[in-house]
């Protein structure tokens, strides 16, 4: 028998279903020379040249690679298929690994875990809070059963079911002087802060100075959203975020949201789960979810 290991086949698949290396590596949270180690060591245990590489192109199938792909993916599926049975805890309570995106966390976490509570009580829920990119890297990994967040490289096997949108703005402490709609301009030599460079808010703060064609100031990053929330209404930096993590504080006149040039577009967050699975707590998890979303309305915050 030939040997070989589960990474270089899940990196095989993600190869060919998304088809760069650097894709693959995102997805898996990898960094990309160590996909390219993981494929030469599965080719070399095989014997057979899965992808041929043509200069800076996409990496195609071969034909053993064709041939070899749907097998893969059935080990793959039978894998997730396996970690579902095993969630049970010792307790006989039933347990689901859910990942939230800051965001959801911040707004919405507390209301689903205690619907949960009442209407699953059987049920353990392990949360792990990260950005959406770290996430969607840990769903097709196969470590969280379900995760809310905004949709992004997730691999085939995983349904993505939009769940809401929400306004983001530019926010700043109520005593800091800045106009009421901003542009790119009028932020120069003012402090910047965001979630770490993975985040898709980052990368949002970054896309807007491209657009505005104004060049960004200093940007300072915090891994913690709460956190970062303090900073702002304390004056200390300005940042982008959604509406619905500072609502308390719009309330109070602590935060101010700003219009802003360019527009900024709402983001949409999503709930991701494996397709195949069977696992009836999910699905009843799932709609403690898409319940709980409906009875708080919609987390579609908009701009006064």
């Amino acid at each position: 028998m030939k040997h070989y290991t589960l990474a270089q086949l899940e990196a095989f698949a993600a190869i060919a279903r998304l088809g760069s290396f650097q894709a693959a590596a995102d997805s898996l949270g990898v960094t990309q020379p160590t996909v390219s180690l993981r494929m030469r060591d599965l080719e070399h245990a095989l014997g057979q040249r899965l992808f041929e590489r043509q200069g800076r192109g996409r990496p195609r199938p071969t034909p053993a690679g064709r041939a070899m792909l749907p097998q893969v993916e059935r080990v793959l599926a039978l894998l997730d298929d396996m970690d579902e049975q095993l969630e049970s805890s010792p307790s006989g309570r039933e347990v689901i690994r859910l990942g939230a995106s800051n965001t959801f966390a911040l707004a919405f976490l507390p209301s689903v875990l205690a619907q949960a509570e009442v209407r699953l009580p059987s049920l353990s829920v392990d949360v792990t809070i990260s950005d959406s990119n770290n996430l969607a890297a840990a769903m097709n990994a196969g470590s969280l059963d379900v995760a809310v967040l905004l949709a992004g490289n997730l691999r085939r096997g995983v349904h993505v079911e939009p769940l809401a949108t929400y306004d983001i703005a530019w926010l700043s402490a109520a005593s800091t002087q800045v106009p009421r709609h901003i542009r790119g301009g009028d932020l120069k030599g003012r402090r910047i802060i965001s979630l770490p460079m993975t985040s898709p808010l980052s990368r949002t703060i970054l896309d807007w100075f491209d657009a505005s064609g104004a060049t960004p100031p200093a940007h300072n990053t915090c891994n913690d959203m709460a956190t970062l929330i303090r900073l702002i209404a304390s004056g200390t930096a300005l940042s982008i975020l959604p509406l619905c993590v500072v609502e308390g504080d719009l309330r109070r006149g602590a935060i101010v949201a700003h219009s802003s040039e360019p527009r900024l577009e709402p983001y949409q967050i999503c709930i991701a789960y494996p397709t195949r699975s069977a696992r009836p707590i999910l699905q009843a998890f799932l709609d403690v979810i898409r319940r709980t979303m409906r009875d708080i309305g919609s987390a579609h915050v908009a701009m006064a």
